[in-house]
């Protein structure tokens, strides 16, 4: 059984037994920082034929840099792939790639760029799909770049990697390791077989990882979308993703193996009432995961948000959402879909996406505390809206600020937003014998780290 305390209160001054009051004033969990880019958002040049961010990278110094898609002017050769980093304040950082701007078209015609990952010495990988040789002819594909823009020609061929299999490949997401080797999910287009593989920090294919360098994931000939990936301090492996109705996560050893104590023989999978299923990220909650993306409804018919929070040996965690899940929508007359999701120091899930109504799209954070609950003090019942048409980024600054990253007017656009926070509550009965203060029985409530006394005279109802 869950015990949840809630108290709301505004306080115009606040006096203890004739002391000097002093007023508290705290930014709204959930606004927008305004003083962020131009009027909340961070934009760059764009062709106004569709651009948005995919990925964002907070480096050390505070800097931000936006990974995405570029399209060519007139969508002459697609989309490229491009980075742009900018500066705290959301100014473009012109020391970066060209004026701020990395962009790359490596086929000469539709590049897909859909993961990121950053090494430990600040290089930056951007990976996806591009037309290898003629049109719908899609191959994995990553690129690197310096911390500063420039292409590393030292990874792979000249700064590229192309998965040479010769099968049609989807990249799908990215992480990098502590040794800077790179675990890359994706699919084959032909027949939808999910896999991961295992490059070594130059680029090349780390044959000592599975089957000579890949990990395949079947399922009865089903297709299956291996999508999220993290790593963890064992060197164990969590890949996520979707089959139908149904969402998996194995746990795979640092060779390639299936761990066998996760799951059923290394895999969990749960069905989620509904259809349209798509799991998008896998996150490290404590010592468990969770698993974020969009379904649709089975009651209501509508997209929402869905969160599922599986325990580390791979079953699910009882006490979060319902039997472990948990859906979000803030109305019965609108599609909310969850594209990219992260969690801060303090457990604190943030999922971003798209709402829909009539066709109309508007970005929004949805922010989730770890028993899978909307934090309702966040934005608007739980959401914050932005000025974007939608986000397929999120990221959390080391001060707790909240990035999400999209489109606005059909170029890149950030926005930032004060995090949510979870009132570190504690009671603690001062006493109700006739000593107490002035006869009243007392009770001290302390709101992160603010002491409110309140109180009840002995007897009195």
């Amino acid at each position: 059984m869950k015990l949840h305390l809630r108290i709301a209160a505004t306080f115009s001054a606040l006096a203890i037994i004739g002391a000097s009051t002093t007023a508290y004033a705290t930014t709204p969990n959930g606004s927008q920082d305004l003083g962020f880019g131009t009027s909340g958002v961070a934009t760059a040049p764009s062709s106004h034929d569709g651009d948005g961010v995919r990925g964002m990278i907070v480096q050390p110094t505070g800097k931000i840099v936006a990974v995405g898609f570029w399209a060519t002017p007139g969508y002459s050769n697609g989309w490229n792939f491009h980075a742009a980093r900018y500066n705290r304040d959301g100014s473009l950082d012109s020391t970066f790639g060209s004026s701020g701007i990395y962009d790359a078209d490596i086929s000469g015609r539709h590049d897909v760029p859909t993961g990121y990952a950053v090494q430990s010495d600040g290089k930056i990988i951007i990976g996806g799909d591009i037309e290898y040789n003629s049109s719908a002819n899609y191959r994995a594909t990553i690129t690197r770049i310096t911390a500063n823009g420039a292409v590393d020609t030292t990874f792979a061929t000249n700064g590229v990697w192309i998965d040479n299999r010769g099968l049609r490949s989807n990249l799908l997401r990215m992480v990098a390791l502590p040794n800077d080797k790179l675990l890359v999910t994706g699919r084959n287009m032909d027949g939808g077989r999910a896999f991961i593989l295992r490059l070594n920090a130059n680029g090349s294919v780390d044959t000592g990882f599975g089957t000579a360098g890949f990990v395949y994931f079947d399922d009865n000939g089903a297709e299956k979308r291996g999508v999220g990936v993290l790593t963890e301090t064992s060197g164990k492996v969590v890949v996520a993703g979707t089959s139908g109705s149904q969402a998996w996560a194995y746990r795979i050893n640092p060779d390639g193996t299936l761990d066998t104590t996760f799951g059923t023989s290394g895999e969990i999978t749960q069905t989620i009432g509904g259809t349209e299923l798509s799991i998008t990220s896998v996150l490290k909650a404590g010592s468990g995961y969770v698993l974020t993306g969009t379904v649709r409804n089975g009651t209501t018919g509508k997209k929402n948000i869905v969160a599922l929070k599986i325990n580390q040996n791979g079953t699910m965690n009882a006490s979060f959402g319902t039997s472990g899940v948990s859906l979000f929508t803030d109305g019965a007359s609108s599609d909310m879909a969850g594209i990219a999701g992260v969690i801060n120091s303090k457990g604190i899930i943030y999922i971003s996406g798209v709402r829909d109504v009539s066709g109309t799209g508007t970005s929004v954070v949805a922010a989730i505390n770890p028993d899978g609950e909307l934090i309702t003090e966040f934005g608007t019942n739980g959401f914050a809206f932005g000025q974007a048409s939608f986000y397929e980024s999120i990221a959390v600054q080391s001060d707790g600020k909240v990035l999400a990253g999209g489109q606005k007017d059909g170029s890149f656009a950030i926005e930032r937003f004060y995090g949510a926070t979870i009132p570190n509550i504690s009671l603690a009965n001062t006493g109700t014998n006739s000593a107490g203060i002035l006869g009243f029985a007392t009770i001290a409530i302390v709101l992160g780290g603010l002491v409110v006394f309140m109180a009840r005279r002995q007897g009195s109802r």
